[in-house]
């Protein structure tokens, strides 16, 4: 376990090669299994892909300009800006 601490990295591009069902699946199996905080084990799931992930990410970007347009919703929202663009962009 020690080496995958030591040699882990984040990973900040993306093919746009799809996953397989069956690869997600397991990922999703995987991560069911991470621990949690006094076992309470609060995950949730959601996988989004084609028409439906445009259209969330259109929303997305919708309320991104909201809050730069100075119709926010959420105090102090403008230090999270550059993150959720570039979180919709990828």
């Amino acid at each position: 376990m020690i080496p995958a601490i030591y040699d882990r990295r984040s990973i900040r591009k993306f093919l746009s090669t799809p996953i397989s069902r069956l690869d997600l699946e397991e990922i999703i199996k995987s991560a069911v299994k991470a621990p949690s905080s006094k076992n309470r084990q609060p995950w949730k799931y959601i996988v989004v892909q084609g028409e439906a992930k445009e259209e969330m990410l259109q929303v997305f970007r919708k309320g991104i300009v909201k809050e730069e347009t100075g119709n926010a919703l959420l105090p102090k929202s403008k230090r999270f800006i550059a993150a959720a663009k570039y979180t919709a962009d990828i």
